[in-house]
This record gives structure tokens, sequence and C-alpha cells, in this order.
């Protein structure tokens, strides 16, 4: 099950991808995000997580991106918990646990 809260009283707008990572792998929280650099931290530089959800999409609009989350969510393999997803228009590919 995901489940996705709001952070109270804070704007991660402007915050380093490490901040970011961190701080979801401290709260145990999945990142859903459509920047590249989060595979780069956590396969390369090997970055505690919790899992990361990559949106590889061409359209930037909200809707599009909702419909790519219900993709995933709507997925036979939904215990995405350290898991690396990627998820395009045409396919979702999940990755086994990420290295710690």
């Amino acid at each position: 099950m995901i489940m996705t809260l709001p952070l109270p009283n804070e704007d991660c707008q402007g915050w380093e991808d490490e901040s970011i990572l961190e701080k979801a792998y401290t709260e145990g929280r999945i990142v859903v995000t459509m920047d590249k650099d989060f595979g780069d931290m956590v396969f390369r530089m090997k970055m505690p997580n919790c899992g990361i959800i990559l949106l590889r999409s061409a359209f930037s609009c909200p809707s599009k991106k909702i419909s790519l989350m219900k993709k995933v969510l709507s997925h036979p393999e939904s215990d995405l918990s350290g898991r690396f997803v990627v998820v395009t228009e045409a396919a979702i590919r999940i990755t086994g646990a990420i290295p710690d």
C-alpha cells in the first residue's frame, strides 16, 4: 500500500535532491519524481532510500502524471517499497530491491 502525506509546514521547492531522498528515507516514504538523477543517487552513489517511482513522460501536464500514477497503483506487483520503478506511457519496469 502506498500512502501519500503532505509535508506539514514545509516547502521542499528548491531543496537539493539528496536532501529530498534523505528526508523520504528517514520518514519511510517512496519518492515520486521525474528527475533521472534519483536513479544515479541510488544505484551509483548507493544512497539509502525506501523506493523510487520515476515518471518518464513527454507530457508535463498534471493530468498525465496522475494517469501514470494510477497505472502504477493498479499494477499487480503493487508492493513498491524498496523498489525502483520506471513508468512510461507504454510500460512499467520494476526492479528488485534497490541495493543497500
